[in-house]
């Protein structure tokens, strides 16, 4: 099965690592862009990408999923399922509905910082 896994927060990490450590072929890593952080607003990268790039899966941080540019990438990884794990913006409909592949999404069932279910 190949595998496209969408994600960026801390709590996507263990996902992308038990799909990695169950053999499963992982064809891309589809995260948001680094981002300035702490004083020295100097760019950081998403965990999802540290992860994925430490056992040399392919990273795309587009800006915007829903120009054509990221469906097209999309597809030419020719997955047959994809793994994502939402954060604050959303997946565009289109990529959901490609021929050929299924789509799984995992939600948490916490907020990380406090412990309670979100809202």
């Amino acid at each position: 099965m190949k595998i496209l896994f969408m994600g960026t927060p801390d709590f996507a990490v263990p996902s992308l690592q038990a799909l990695i450590e169950a053999g499963h072929e992982i064809v891309g890593v589809f995260t948001q862009p680094d981002k300035p952080k702490n004083r020295g607003m100097k760019l950081q990268p998403p965990p999802v990408k540290v992860v994925a790039l430490d056992h040399d899966i392919p990273v795309f941080q587009p800006t915007k999923l829903r120009d054509g540019t990221a469906l097209e990438t999309i597809q030419g990884l020719a997955p047959t399922s994809s793994w994502w794990r939402p954060t604050a913006g959303s997946s565009p409909r289109r990529s959901w509905t490609t021929p050929g592949w299924a789509a799984s999404t995992s939600i948490p069932l916490c907020c990380p910082s406090t412990g309670a279910p979100p809202p």
